[in-house]
């Protein structure tokens, strides 16, 4: 069985700020370079810039991630871009090649008919050029392990974002997510009544594309008090799907819908940007959306990746995030074991667990 993930990043050396988005991607999928004992998602990063350039292991994955920062030294170098266009042809079943025009005097490199992630036209660099790795990365690691990408011959379906808001107070803040991720990003998007076709059931509609669904949940003051809102939440926790609260209180609410824990929480500062530019509030959120997507999806291998030579999982239930009431309860009595990311939950929270189901919790570094 094969590790299931590692990126590399590809520049010339003669590329000054080549090391800097090289340092930025470690440290949005490896670990912090300015915090090295902070916990990050740990994705395998390594670097190649140096002439000769080393090859890349891709076999021993079973899906590799090529980033290639394209400025005007790379494209003068004949070893650099033959390397580049060795990998391509014929490109390697379970690699990916990322190509990133840092001008747009690169995207005269010859690649097939690959398209560029064009940089030299954001303003916001940093947050697309990570937002592009995750979402192009996850899209291919959730067709394993139930589909192999050595054998598909189309590339996988873009991540589908369904943005769930209450109506009386969340609209135009879902509107402009949205308008963003249209103009900005190949996500396709799940909005309102106006996404379901005329003549059918509206409730299966919506429970089918939650299914395969990133979910946002705009959480405003009327959110918790809308039955559907409560609905798409709880759907997304029994499917497993990737969910990122966006925390945009005026004022407050009376109750809170307690299963909206456990995710990923972005504060909403102002509505002060119009939604249809890359505007710094919706780049920062759908970056922090994409990184959320990958890092559960690989949280998720990865465990697999790690449990299986032990033969513990069949009795064992791997997790993306921390067990809560609202997955413990419906897993079956066969289960014997929970197993989630690190970091362990505090024991209080373990022992209200148990008493409901008396259970093991781990995380890797208690196995």
């Amino acid at each position: 069985m094969k590790a299931p993930l590692s990126i590399f990043v590809v520049w010339h050396p003669k590329f000054v700020e080549g090391e800097k988005y090289a340092n930025l991607i470690f440290s949005e999928f490896r670990r912090d370079v300015k915090d090295p004992l902070s916990r990050g998602m740990n994705v395998p990063v390594y670097f190649r810039f140096v002439n000769p350039l080393l090859a890349i292991p891709h076999a021993d994955y079973e899906f590799c991630v090529v980033v290639a920062l394209l400025d005007p030294n790379f494209m003068l170098d004949d070893h650099f871009v033959q390397f580049l266009q060795g990998l391509n042809n014929p490109r390697p079943a379970g690699l990916h090649i990322i190509p990133v025009a840092i001008t747009r005097e690169t995207l005269a490199i010859e690649l097939g008919k690959a398209n560029f992630a064009r940089l030299y036209e954001r303003d916001r660099k940093e947050d697309y050029l990570i937002g592009i790795i995750a979402h192009e990365t996850a899209r291919h690691l959730y067709q394993l392990p139930d589909a192999s990408l050595a054998t598909m011959t189309v590339p996988p379906p873009p991540l589908k974002l369904f943005i769930s808001h209450a109506k009386a107070d969340g609209l135009e803040i879902a509107t402009r997510i949205k308008t963003f991720v249209e103009n900005s990003l190949p996500l396709k998007t799940f909005f309102d009544a106006n996404d379901i076709a005329i003549g059918y059931d509206f409730s299966e509609e919506i429970e089918h594309y939650i299914r395969d669904a990133v979910i946002i949940a705009v959480h405003t003051d009327m959110y918790s008090s809308r039955e559907w809102c409560r609905r798409e939440v709880l759907l997304a926790k029994e499917n497993s799907r990737p969910i990122v609260v966006l925390n945009c209180f005026l004022n407050g609410e009376s109750r809170s819908f307690p299963y909206m824990a456990n995710v990923l929480t972005v504060h909403f500062q102002a509505l002060d940007t119009d939604g249809c530019k890359d505007s710094p509030v919706w780049s920062r959120l759908i970056t922090a959306v994409m990184k959320e997507t990958l890092r559960l999806r690989y949280q998720k291998l990865w465990l697999d990746f790690i449990l299986q030579p032990a033969g513990r999982l069949a009795s064992t239930h791997i997790s993306a995030y921390p067990p809560e009431l609202v997955t413990v309860l419906k897993q079956p009595h066969s289960i014997k074991e929970f197993i989630y990311p690190d970091p362990p939950l505090g024991a209080e929270e373990v022992s209200l667990l148990q008493q409901f189901r008396p259970i093991k919790y781990l995380t890797p570094s208690e196995l």
